[in-house]
């Protein structure tokens, strides 16, 4: 069962996606980080009572490998969102490598973002 949403072709609004389900796929990423990190902190700043997982998957045979660069990733990400002025209680990051790797669905890497109340 594919559980990931593609919304890259824009055909719909991830932000709806990701309320309704409560995960999507980050949209731009990996071709355009800056444009992933503003869209996870306009989201963040329309739901101030929401906190953020996102869990980064990459293809890889070598899978401690994949896991160790996808969680590098992961945390470059979410640093980069918490330097936008968003607290870091309100953002995860964890890589997942290649353990998940029906979710890639063809490509080399994506990001799922998972939508939790705050704690």
């Amino acid at each position: 069962m594919d559980w990931v949403v593609d919304t890259s072709d824009g055909s719909q609004d991830w932000v709806q996606v990701l309320l309704e389900q409560g995960y999507a796929v980050l949209p731009d990423w990996p071709e355009s980080p800056e444009t992933a990190v503003r869209s996870v902190v306009a989201l963040l700043n329309d739901y101030e009572n929401k906190h953020v997982v996102i869990v980064l998957h990459q293809q890889g045979r070598d899978i401690e490998l994949s896991i160790r660069q996808s969680r590098e990733l992961a945390l470059r990400l979410r640093d980069q969102v918490i330097a936008e002025g968003i607290s870091q209680n309100r953002i995860e990051a964890y890589g997942a490598g290649a353990l998940s790797p029906s979710v890639l669905g063809g490509r080399r890497q994506l990001a799922v973002v998972i939508l939790t109340d705050q704690e």
